[in-house]
C-alpha cells in the first residue's frame, strides 16, 4: 500500500515521503477538495503512485476509504479462485478485521471525518445526477 513498506519482520510500517502525501489527500479531502482535484494535485506536482503512474480520482478514492491508513486491516479482500485469478472478495469468502495492526499514518479521528466528507460529498452528486 502507497505510504507503508514492510520491515524484516513482515510488519507494516511508515514510508516518508509517501506517508506525509497520504496525510496530504486526507487533510484535503477533509477540506472538501474532490479525488479529481486531488489528483490533479498531486500529478502536477510529479508525485507517482506506487505502480509509477499518474494518480486518478480512483486512486485517491480507493485510498481515503482504505482503513490501513488508520491502522486496521481487513484480511482478504481478495482471493485466488479456481482459475488461479485473483479476484475481489464479494463474500464468498469470509473477511477478518484487525484493529489496530500497525502504526496508522492518521488517526482514527481523521479518517472518520474523511468518511463522512465522501459520503456526503458522494449524495450530493446522486442528488444533482437526479435533477
Amino acid at each position: 500500500s502507497y505510504g507503508y513498506e514492510k520491515d524484516e519482520n513482515g510488519e507494516y510500517r511508515a514510508k516518508e515521503p509517501e506517508a506525509s502525501v497520504i496525510r496530504e489527500i486526507y487533510d484535503l479531502v477533509i477540506q472538501g477538495v474532490n479525488c479529481t482535484n486531488i489528483a490533479k494535485v498531486l500529478n502536477a506536482r510529479n508525485i507517482q503512485t506506487v505502480q509509477g503512474a499518474e494518480w486518478t480520482a480512483s486512486t485517491v478514492f480507493r485510498i481515503v476509504e482504505n482503513e490501513i491508513y488508520k491502522g486496521d486491516v481487513l484480511m482478504q479482500k481478495t482471493f485466488i479462485d479456481g482459475k488461479r485469478h485473483q479476484v475481489q472478495n464479494r463474500g464468498e469468502k469470509a473477511m477478518y478485521y484487525a484493529k489496530d495492526n500497525h502504526p496508522p499514518i492518521v488517526s482514527e479521528k481523521i479518517w472518520e471525518k474523511a468518511q463522512r466528507r465522501k459520503t456526503k460529498r458522494l449524495q450530493l452528486q446522486k442528488q444533482i445526477f437526479r435533477n
